[in-house]
């Protein structure tokens, strides 16, 4: 607030700022509001914290799950043909099939961080991936199932020849 006194002509006019008593501080309704907009903006923050953990959390899953079925995969191109052919024989008429993974089928120690997993082995005569008739199409699953109840799966496959 501004207050202006004049004296008599000829003299100065002399201004002074007095201190309004209204404005010492934050009132009820500014500090209510300051706290609304801060519980706002945490709550967010907050969110964005525990969906970002839970998405590392699902990419840390996919990663350990596809060295899993890479390293299987490799253990199979180790064997000879005639080996594969004994062991995964196709039934007829020949279509997809799969097998539990003999070699770890029951194993319970099985999983993908802490995740109990299944680990399959698909075996199929597919002329469209597999042209020539004696190649076949061979894939590796690994399925588990989130902490959030969502089913996830990594599988890669390939071509086996004789």
């Amino acid at each position: 607030m501004i207050m202006t006194i004049t004296c008599s002509p000829g003299k100065k006019t002399e201004s002074r700022l007095l201190k309004d008593s209204s404005s010492d501080g934050f009132t009820i309704v500014e500090t209510l509001i300051s706290i609304i907009i801060l519980t706002i903006v945490l709550t967010g923050g907050i969110a964005i914290y525990f969906n970002t953990e839970a998405i590392s959390t699902m990419t840390a899953h996919k990663k350990i799950a596809t060295e899993i079925v890479n390293l299987r995969m490799e253990e199979l191109r180790m064997m000879t043909y005639t080996d594969f052919n004994n062991q995964y024989t196709l039934a007829s008429p020949p279509g997809p099939q799969n097998f539990n993974d003999p070699n770890v089928s029951p194993d319970p120690a099985l999983t993908v961080g802490r995740i109990p997993a299944t680990r399959t082995i698909i075996v199929a005569e597919d002329a469209n991936k597999c042209p020539l008739s004696d190649h076949k199409l061979v894939g590796v699953q690994v399925s588990w199932t989130e902490t959030t109840l969502s089913p996830r799966m990594a599988g890669v496959e390939t071509c086996f020849t004789p």
